[in-house]
């Protein structure tokens, strides 16, 4: 995380209550815990501590490569973690046009979310 956060962004997250894997939650709940049955608000919980400093610092340049649609028929594997980061981008980022990326994302993805192993 140091490499890529900012000081303050970095004692955002530890105050925030992120573990030194940028994470809130143990991996053994993460993995129990399936997205389609939460709501968009319930599943922003589980971003992790590098999307958590970026969208405080509504670093919208960080996120631009990461938000786009992905094309049809490309399956995409992503866990509690991944689509938390995008509820939560959608949720509360300053920057409008980045909001609504990671809302499209987020719908398409669940739209055929299937449980990783």
């Amino acid at each position: 995380m140091e490499r890529i956060l900012t000081r303050d962004e970095l004692a955002r997250v530890v105050d925030a209550g992120f573990n030194k894997y940028g994470l809130r939650y143990p991996l053994d709940d993460l993995k129990e815990m399936v997205p389609t049955d939460l709501s968009m608000e319930a599943v922003s919980k589980y971003t992790d501590a590098i999307t958590f400093a970026k969208v405080g610092s509504n670093d919208r340049e960080f996120f631009q490569r990461q938000l786009t649609p992905i094309p049809p028929g490309v399956e995409v594997k992503v866990n509690i973690t991944g689509i938390g980061n995008l509820a939560y981008i959608a949720l509360n980022m300053e920057d409008e046009e980045t909001k609504k990326k990671a809302q499209a994302l987020y719908e398409q993805i669940l739209s055929s979310y299937v449980p990783t192993k």
